[in-house]
């Protein structure tokens, strides 16, 4: 199971899971992620994967975050069923707790925290927080 997107990334993975005989599952080819309003200081979003459809309330922002999610989601349905049905807790996806990586605090103005970026990252942030805050907070 890989989120991996960069070509030469993904070609090792797949050699490996051939070399172990495992199957080789892509996120990217057997998922979508859809936006949709929801979750005030984080992000709602809706997973669609060949089995089902999930609604997702995640007070963790980022996009990289929609994508865990449904890494999460698929590594769950791919459970042998002898485990038995995959179950998905969408509550816990809404009570996930990180602190201190993208974690909006709803103070007056906001303060948004990631202590896990470096300055190396800082001229993504921007992207980042385009989403969740469309509204015209800064994000500098």
């Amino acid at each position: 199971m890989t989120d991996a997107r960069e070509p030469a990334v993904r070609r090792v993975i797949e050699a490996a899971c051939a070399e172990a005989g495992a199957p080789f599952v892509s996120v990217p080819d057997s998922t979508s992620i859809e936006p949709r309003p929801g979750e005030r200081y984080g992000q709602s979003f809706t997973v669609v994967t060949p089995d089902d459809r999930y609604d997702i309330a995640l007070p963790l922002l980022g996009p990289f975050q929609q994508r865990n999610a449904a890494t999460a989601i698929r590594t769950l349905e791919s459970w042998p069923r002898r485990c038995g049905p995959p179950r998905c807790d969408r509550d816990r996806f809404a009570k996930t707790i990180v602190p201190g990586r993208m974690e909006f605090f709803p103070s007056h103005p906001g303060v948004l925290f990631d202590i896990a970026h470096n300055p190396d990252r800082r001229p993504i942030w921007p992207t980042r927080c385009a989403v969740p805050f469309r509204t015209g907070v800064s994000c500098t």
